[in-house]
């Protein structure tokens, strides 16, 4: 059998970080680099093909109160045994750069992003694992640094992307802050993208129906409407505690969800499947023996056109 996965064409993603001061990072081993075979380091590929399923993309948002006076962005690269500055993200040569203040939410909150797109930051720098760092100045003259997640890019190849899934969402209006129970996130109408590459599986459809009849004199029933439901699963495999964070709050109720599948075993092929969640979020803890916890959801097509009318 080839090992060649299904797919053959085309983030993890970064939360946005709260308004000053941060809140207390996840509780995460004490290394100061993960390292590309670790799992709280997130996975990422990318070629020179140019096909959006071969390259992925992350976006990278923070946003701060009135008393910021100024924030930037930093691509670092793990060199050597310490972190080193890379390039300066202010401007569109990695991906597109929304520059500070470029969207100031209800709440008065200043936005600073970046689409990273891992294809230019491969080419220019390499394989290897990246983070990027955000520089703010408040009014006071006074200096802050907040990091994102830590990411492993390597080269795509069909071996590379065989057992993962791309989990892509785009991001409107008020949502809650995983890292912070009593603040929201107020997207507006931004459409923020973000995306995770997960080990794991999606897949197994199965349909639900459901039928309106009516009832003649004669006992007869006739079918006047049929209508099914397919349902999927996202089987995800064992994925630290902050990455449960992000997605039960950014994909299970994100505006946009789209699923896709690199195993070269599945049935069939799910590119970029739109899909909503029709089940809880219930990661399966290994209390007190693993930080690592997997999750079985279940979604349903976002667009069903699969009714049956008879008359």
């Amino acid at each position: 059998m080839s090992n060649t996965p299904r797919i053959q064409t085309k983030d993890f993603y970064t939360l946005g970080q709260p308004s000053l001061p941060p809140v207390l990072t996840p509780d995460l081993p004490a290394y100061n680099h993960f390292g590309c075979g670790c799992d709280f380091t997130l996975k990422v590929l990318a070629d020179d093909s140019g096909e959006d399923l071969r390259n992925d993309k992350s976006g990278f948002l923070w946003w701060f109160n009135d008393t910021i006076n100024s924030a930037e962005l930093t691509l670092q690269k793990w060199n050597i045994g310490a972190w080193a500055d890379v390039a300066t993200l202010d401007n569109n040569d990695y991906g597109t750069f929304y520059e500070y203040e470029f969207f100031v939410n209800n709440a008065g909150e200043s936005f600073i992003g970046y689409k990273l797109e891992w294809a230019l930051v491969l080419a220019d720098f390499g394989k290897g694992n990246y983070r990027v760092k955000c520089d703010t100045i408040d009014y006071l003259s006074n200096t802050n640094t907040l990091y994102s997640y830590e990411y492993c890019l390597q080269q795509y190849t069909p071996q590379a992307a065989n057992g993962t899934v791309r989990i892509e969402t785009y991001l409107n209006n008020q949502m809650g802050d995983p890292n912070n129970d009593k603040a929201v996130r107020d997207y507006g109408n931004l459409n923020w993208y973000n995306a995770f590459r997960l080990n794991g599986w999606f897949g197994y459809p199965s349909s639900g129906y459901e039928k309106t009849r009516t009832a003649y004199n004669t006992g007869q029933l006739l079918d006047v409407v049929s209508e099914q439901e397919q349902e999927f699963e996202l089987q995800l495999k064992l994925v630290p505690f902050f990455i449960h964070e992000a997605l039960r709050i950014d994909m299970m109720q994100g505006d946009t969800v789209l699923i896709t599948d690199y195993n070269n075993r599945n049935v069939e092929n799910f590119v970029q499947k739109a899909v909503k969640p029709n089940s809880g979020y219930k990661p399966e803890y290994h209390k007190g023996q693993n930080k690592l916890s997997s999750v079985n959801v279940k979604f349903i097509k976002e667009y069903n056109n699969d009714k049956k009318y008879f008359v």
